[in-house]
């Protein structure tokens, strides 16, 4: 009779290295609304979202791309992201990080500022709306409010700058990182000052 043979369940091991590179994917995902955006085409492939293959110079090329924009949805879809209500720079944001043309860390730093200067005329349409709509004696208060928002976010913007900077020791991903504050600072404020905008002249 012969001996029935068991195959044991393989183990899989992941390397200290891999670990690594896990821990690092997961912070980076912990980032809010366009640090996701910009990781996200270089975490597609491990998804399974990309299939992708290597060309001669070493670059990545994505094969079997027909519809960008579906994709990106998958993507912004798994980490908790809608395009429904969602602003028409973020929108056009997400739509220009979906193009694999700028899938490189100039590609994306470039795209995010870029965006970035929107928002950062949104704030000042929206600066220059309120004050108009207020009274004469509280315009001074948008002035105000402005120089103090200026004050606090530059320290601020400094010690984000400084904790990336320990965590990424200075590598290539910082300057998507900086372009990262850069954009989110003015679309954090600009959306602030238009939903005062809104409550002014809200007719209930």
């Amino acid at each position: 009779m012969e001996n029935a043979k068991i195959n044991a369940p393989e183990i899989s091991t992941v390397s200290t290295g891999q670990k690594n590179k896990m821990s690092i994917i997961g912070f980076i995902l912990m980032l809010a609304g366009p640090a996701i955006l910009i990781l996200a085409s270089l975490l597609a492939e491990s998804f399974g979202y990309l299939p992708r293959t290597e060309n001669t110079n070493g670059f990545l090329d994505t094969i079997a791309l027909r519809d960008e924009n579906e994709i990106l949805k998958r993507i912004l879809a798994d980490n908790g992201i809608s395009n429904e209500g969602r602003h028409p720079i973020d929108v056009e944001y997400e739509k220009a990080m979906s193009n694999p043309e700028v899938w490189t860390t100039v590609g994306m730093s470039y795209t995010t500022t870029i965006h970035g200067d929107m928002w950062k005329a949104e704030m000042e349409k929206y600066l220059e709306l309120l004050t108009e709509e207020l009274a004469d004696d509280k315009k001074k208060w948008v002035v105000e409010s402005q120089e103090k928002w200026e004050v606090f976010t530059k320290d601020n913007e400094e010690l984000t700058w400084q904790i990336y900077d320990q965590m990424h020791h200075g590598g290539s991903i910082m300057s998507n990182l900086t372009a990262s504050i850069y954009y989110e600072k003015y679309r954090t404020r600009a959306l602030y000052l238009k939903s005062l905008y809104d409550y002014l002249n809200f007719e209930g």
